[in-house]
């Protein structure tokens, strides 16, 4: 979620961005006027408490002055102080919950080096290898079925369209493309995370999840989530605490199952894409914002070492 402050200092920035990223450029207005609302009131609020604090004082100066009528004046005038206080801290917390959807809807501002608009527009950096020439290739659903190792049809007659079962040599290339992943990260100095799986609003909420993809998720009754992917608890295991900076980076790997509702499969995309749980080996890391891009490269360098 992008600070607030950065909307206060440079909400044409901010609203160039969002724009250029596809979303409604009126979502950053909306928040510098929420957000001018909102200061407005705790500034009242904060007086008001300040007010009740001194008249506190002055009725005790008052009872040692032994002077009771101005006491009671005093009292009467702090009485009336809690229920306004009650009342603008009711519209104050609304304002915030309302600033804090809205912050949340807004993108991250993109790198400069990164090209606007759909997948159109993006730029090959580099490549590897030699792309094999095959006459009539055949899809990965195709030849899991003919090997034996995916089945489509009986995943779906025990939980429903979006679901696969591995079985043989393909449950076991899974599992060892699992292990491989995460000891080549743990090589790497990556600190392995098995985190829960399900989380709660707030640990949903922390990584952007809700309430943007609140219908890509599926809810227990009990109002916890299931994971779409590790980065959600992993990311939030320090949430609401203040790491040291040479504690700093931490990175983490992380291998969980991930469910997504996938709201946006389409009909006839076939195969091993797009469902509603897989598996996921997940890089965290958490670090300084101003090296977070080197980390990116770093992240990136990674995962291209292991499709080599």
């Amino acid at each position: 979620m992008i600070d607030i402050k950065i909307i206060r200092e440079n909400p044409e920035v901010v609203r160039k961005n969002t724009k250029n990223r596809g979303y409604d450029e009126n979502l950053v207005d909306q928040i510098v006027s929420f957000d001018e609302e909102w200061r407005v009131l705790k500034k009242q609020d904060d007086d008001l408490r300040a007010q009740r604090n001194k008249i506190s004082e002055s009725i005790n100066q008052a009872k040692k002055e032994k002077n009771e009528k101005r006491a009671q004046e005093l009292i009467q005038k702090a009485k009336e102080i809690p229920g306004v206080l009650a009342k603008n801290e009711e519209k104050e917390n609304e304002l915030k919950q309302k600033l804090d959807n809205l912050l949340a809807s807004i993108p991250n501002i993109q790198n400069e080096k990164s090209p606007f608009g759909d997948a159109e527009k993006n730029k090959e950096i580099s490549k590897w290898g030699k792309i094999p020439k095959i006459k009539d290739p055949k899809g990965h659903l195709e030849l899991g079925e003919a090997l034996d190792i995916i089945d489509m049809k009986r995943a779906t007659k025990i939980a429903g369209a979006g679901f696969y079962i591995l079985k043989g040599k393909g449950a076991k290339l899974q599992r060892a493309l699992v292990q491989f992943m995460l000891d080549f990260h743990i090589k790497n100095g990556f600190v392995e995370i098995n985190p829960p799986q399900l989380v709660n609003k707030k640990t949903a909420f922390g990584t952007g999840n809700l309430p943007k993809f609140e219908d890509q998720l599926y809810n227990t009754r009990d109002e916890l989530a299931l994971i779409p992917t590790a980065e959600v608890p992993v990311t939030n295991i320090y949430a609401d605490e203040v790491l040291r900076e040479s504690d700093l980076p931490k990175k983490f790997c992380s291998f969980t199952e991930c469910y997504r509702t996938e709201a946006g499969r389409k009909a006839g995309e076939e195969g091993l894409f797009r469902l509603h749980q897989f598996e996921k080996v997940e890089m965290v890391y958490l670090c300084e914002p101003e090296e977070s891009y080197d980390f990116l490269e770093e992240m990136t360098g990674y995962a291209e070492q292991i499709l080599k």
